[in-house]
């Protein structure tokens, strides 16, 4: 219950009008759906599908095993339990294997149980029982991809696959041991498969070689290799460095030189050659020690090459005709091919600088050679100078010893080096070592094993093979036909989006509408009866001329009657004489009003009092309208004296007469049966004119006079005078002009009504067919075209009222209350409220001002 004591408004929703009056925009929604579908469609790559259909057929009976006490069971399993197992990762890894599936665009890179894992899951593999129907025996193997090819190699795959599962799994023999036998042999055989697989695996992903049937690295054979070179080098360093320490010790004694040099000679392997060769062969000595000196580091980098290397270059030529580039192996080999290249380079390095340095040494010595030679050539000999000869050759073998063992250093030192390395290395693939010893013991003890549980089964050689279930291709898989994009599913799915769109939108639009969209809604809405629709029309002025009246064009039952416009007011005069009917009598005082302003009210009065003195009635029209008086306007009438002065001038005593005052107040107009009481001079309190019981005894009065009362009152939501006027009235009538914001002020104008007791007639619906009324009432009067084609709201009944109130659409009635363009004097009457002026003027007291 809201507080007013009325029920709480159940808020209601046209969805159907909603739609048509929004079907632009619908139809806009499904027009940019469609298209948006086509460029989908367009920019999706296309999808095929292969189709396969296969049966699983169960033998009828069994043969007999050849010993008692065995018999053959058949399982007939359900199409759901087949299906899960053709989805197994079982059958789809023996897919991908028979198929080699890793070779395709779909599947490239990925492993045979990678396949397995991702078939198992997706969507694009469709295995379903032919027509859902699950006590059959067929069923249907699909698949979806980007090439037409792939899909039948994948489907042919995977039926091959499940023929192969049927007919490992589905084969038994008779007797009980040679069904353990057999087991036990498939159990040993797929271990010893796996484990092949997963050696062959491994030997994919590691760099160790072959060796003898063994496994092993190849960085333990290049650290063998390069200890024995080092303690070869070694020892040589050892004879060398020990004979260079005898001659120094020689020297230091002070040995003859003939001696020195023979000992120089045996350490760096000359022959003992005559004196003379001795003198003239420094050059060739030199040579011969330099070739031997850089013959070990040579055939030390080249040794690194040829067998560290070249081995690795061919197993990653190997690698790459089975993997990708990107595959771990290669790229893990590719790393160890880059360090021994990096390696080989610095041992390359090491040689080119003992080379230079031991050429540089010997270019001096040779120099020094050639100057002493020179020297002798010019000079006899001497024993002196054979000494001195003898000294030099001494010290130019020194020279070579020393460079000797120097260029055995080097050569330690880098083997030392890559040895270390190539030890590290071959330490780090020790646990790969020990698997792979590993594998090969597994493998050849399941090897061993089989072979004897083999062995064992053909010795009993009583096995009776017994035909289990089979898989039989009732329609082989066929090149794939596109499936997807569907050019009619994604416009449909367009049409469909953009009309929940458009509809979306359409019912937000609705739902912020604050207008009426047909009488129904009002009625609901209100809580009131519809009891007439006023359309909006330009006047007729030909009509107006012709006729020579004074009356205003606005007044259509006058200057109109046989047009459809009177025939609305025609309508709201039947509907108050039959369905609005007091308990007691008729209706005689009806007020009309209205929500705010520009609704057309006394338009609409005015036209409602011609229509009904046109019937025969005696109707009197009061304007109590005493902020913005607008009935002597219509009726071109003096509003000097009418309801304010009438009011005034009533007797304080309710048995006194004033029928002689009625008279005075009101006016007869040029139509017949219709008489006007005007406002009068504007008084300065007009609520509390309305609300004197002086008013109750002038209705009263009134009431005995004529047959029909229509009184024009002001806006419910503008003044407080119309409430004070619907308690005294028989009943009320509202009029809403149809327009945008209108249904909050329609509200609350009703529900003022409602709270103050008032007896509402009905509502009038002022302005049909106007442009601010667009989708009103379609549904309802979309045959009577006459009736609504009027599209001039400007010019419509009450336009000119109305636009002498509020402003805009908010309604603001400052200008509704200070208003005084009208010529209509204002003056203070609230002297005369409780007396009565015996002259039976009224009396003007004090200045009038505006409220």
């Amino acid at each position: 219950m809201n507080p007013l004591g009325g029920h709480q408004e159940v808020p209601t929703f046209d969805y159907v009008g909603m739609l048509w009056r929004r079907k632009w925009l619908l139809t806009f929604g499904a027009l940019l759906g469609v298209g948006l579908g086509y460029l989908w469609y367009t920019k999706q790559p296309p999808v095929y599908q292969s189709t396969a259909e296969v049966q699983i057929t169960t033998p009828n009976a069994a043969n007999s095993l050849p010993m008692e006490g065995i018999e053959y069971q058949a399982f007939n399993n359900p199409l759901a339990d087949e299906i899960r197992v053709i989805r197994s990762e079982l059958v789809l890894r023996d897919a991908a294997e028979m198929g080699e599936l890793g070779k395709t665009k779909t599947f490239a890179g990925m492993s045979n149980e990678q396949i397995a894992s991702v078939l198992s899951s997706s969507r694009e593999l469709i295995l379903a029982p032919i027509n859902d129907n699950m006590a059959g025996n067929v069923i249907t193997v699909s698949f979806s991809c980007n090439d037409p090819n792939e899909t039948q190699r994948v489907v042919q795959s995977v039926v091959d696959a499940y023929a192969k599962y049927l007919q490992s799994m589905h084969r038994n023999v008779g007797e009980e041991t040679l069904t353990y036998i057999d087991e036990a042999r498939g159990d040993v055989l797929n271990r010893l498969q796996e484990l092949e697989r997963e050696y062959d695996k491994f030997k994919q992903t590691t760099l160790l070689v072959n060796r003898g049937g063994t496994r092993t690295s190849v960085h333990r054979e290049n650290a063998d290799k390069l200890l024995a070179e080092k303690q070869k080098l070694s020892m040589e360093r050892t004879t060398l460095f020990g004979q260079h320490q005898a001659i120094s010790q020689a020297i230091e004694a002070k040995q003859e030189p003939e001696a020195i040099l023979a000992m120089l000679k045996q350490a760096l392997g000359e022959s003992l050659l005559p004196e003379e060769e001795q003198e003239d062969g420094t050059e060739l000595f030199t040579a011969r020690r330099t070739d031997k000196l850089a013959r070990p580091v040579q055939k030390r980098s080249e040794m690194m090459r040829q067998d560290q290397l070249f081995p690795l270059k061919l197993k990653e030529q190997e690698l790459m005709g089975s993997f990708a580039p990107s595959h771990p192996a290669v790229a893990s080999l590719r790393i160890k091919i880059r360090g021994v290249e990096q390696l080989i380079a610095e041992v390359e390095a090491s040689e080119r600088r003992l080379e230079i340095e031991m050429q540089k040494e010997l270019d001096e010595l040779q120099a020094e050679a050639e100057r002493e030679a020179a020297l002798r050539a010019g000079t006899e000999d001497t024993p002196e100078d054979e000494l001195l000869a003898l000294q030099r050759q001494v010290n130019v073998r020194l020279v070579a010893l020393d460079q000797g063992l120097k260029s055995l250093d080097q050569q330690l030192a880098a083997i030392s080096d890559a040895y270390n390395s190539e030890r590290e290395q071959a330490r780090i693939e020790e646990g790969a070592e020990i698997k792979a010893a590993g594998f090969e013991r597994d493998i050849s003890r399941q090897r061993e094993l089989y072979e004897r549980i083999v062995a064992r089964f053909d010795e009993l050689n009583i096995v009776s093979e017994i035909d289990g279930r089979r898989v039989s291709e009732l329609n082989s898989p066929k090149k794939g036909w596109q499936v997807a994009p569907t050019l009619s599913r994604n416009l449909a799915m367009g049409c469909f989006l953009g009309l929940l769109g458009a509809g979306g939108i359409g019912y937000l639009l609705e739902w912020s509408d604050k207008s009426y969209h047909s009488p129904d809604e009002i009625a609901e809405h209100l809580r009131m009866p519809v009891i007439g629709h006023i359309p909006a029309v330009r006047p007729d002025m030909e009509k107006v001329k012709a006729m020579k009246s004074q009356l205003d064009p606005s007044l259509c039952t006058y200057f109109q009657p046989r047009s459809t416009f009177c025939e609305a007011y025609r309508a709201i005069r039947t509907a108050l004489y039959f369905s609005n009917q007091k308990r007691d009598g008729v209706n005689k005082v009806i007020q009309v009003t209205s929500a705010v302003p520009s609704d057309g009210k006394s338009t609409i009065t005015a036209n409602l009092a011609v229509a009904t003195a046109q019937a025969g009635k005696n109707v009197l029209l009061i304007d109590c309208d005493f902020r913005r008086p607008r009935v002597h306007q219509l009726f071109k009438l003096e509003s000097k004296r009418g309801v304010a002065w009438m009011v005034q001038n009533m007797p304080n005593d309710p048995r006194q007469s004033a029928a002689d005052l009625v008279g005075e107040a009101i006016q007869e107009t040029e139509i017949p049966n219709l008489s006007v009481m005007p406002c009068g001079e504007r008084p300065a309190n007009p609520a509390e004119l309305l609300s004197s019981p002086k008013f109750d005894q002038m209705l009263t009065l009134l009431k005995e006079k004529f047959d029909l009362i229509l009184i024009d009152s002001p806006p419910m939501l503008a003044v407080t005078d119309p409430s004070n006027i619907a308690g005294r009235v028989d009943g009320v009538i509202l009029v809403i002009r149809i327009r945008k914001v209108i249904r909050p002020m329609a509200v609350r104008a009703s529900r003022m009504l409602e709270t103050l007791g008032a007896n509402v007639l009905g509502v009038v619906v002022n302005g049909v067919g106007s442009r601010e009324a667009y989708g009103y009432g379609s549904k309802y009067y979309r045959s009577r075209t006459n009736y609504y084609t009027g599209d001039h709201y400007r010019s419509g009944y009450g336009y000119s009222y109305g636009n002498s109130y509020g402003t805009g659409d908010n309604y603001e009635y400052s200008n509704y209350y200070e208003d005084t363009t009208d010529d209509t004097p204002i003056v203070d009457s609230t002297a005369n409220l409780g007396g009565n002026d015996p002259a039976g003027h009224a009396s003007a007291a004090g200045s009038g001002r505006s409220v």
